[in-house]
């Protein structure tokens, strides 16, 4: 719906679509259509008129249409119709692209992991907790003992 304000009043226009999607193939008619409305300028009710329309829809692309006037011999012979087409056996780069975002995507996720273990165990080899706890117990021990908080501090901060 969509309405505009001009100087003389209010035009407002209704659209509506409608999609007919036959199942088969062959004739098929559209009834008329009547849509009645008030013209402000005759202050009358009107109507606008569209008449009966006949279609022809033909089979989809690689079907075979079905035989209409077929004898009792005809129809046990013959074959039936084939009600869709096969996709394409060849599907382009959009696997190979997949499969090679795939692995670096897995190569990434491998190399952060041995980074993390291989920091980790860096870490682990610099601090031997047992001596580096008792001597820093010590020093600590000794600053609060001269009592110096500057040592103390740093210290703890080591």
């Amino acid at each position: 719906m969509n309405e505009e304000k001009q100087a003389d009043g209010l035009l407002a226009v209704r659209e509506e679509k409608i999609a007919y999607i036959p199942s088969q193939a062959g004739d098929y008619t559209l009834p008329a259509l009547n849509v009645v409305w008030f013209n402000t300028k005759t202050q009358k009710n009107e109507v606008a008129s569209l008449p009966a329309v006949t279609i022809h829809a033909l089979p989809a692309s690689g079907v075979t249409a079905p035989a209409q006037n077929l004898s009792k011999e005809d129809e046990q012979t013959a074959e039936p119709a084939i009600g869709f087409v096969a996709p394409s056996a060849t599907a382009g780069f959009w696997p190979w692209l997949s499969g090679v975002l795939a692995l670096g995507w897995s190569l990434n996720v491998l190399w952060l992991y041995r980074r993390k273990a291989s920091s980790a165990r860096e870490i682990k080899s610099t601090l031997e907790p047992d001596k580096t706890v008792s001597m820093a117990e010590r020093q600590l021990k000794k600053a609060c003992a001269d009592n110096d908080p500057q040592a103390a501090r740093k210290t703890l901060l080591t």
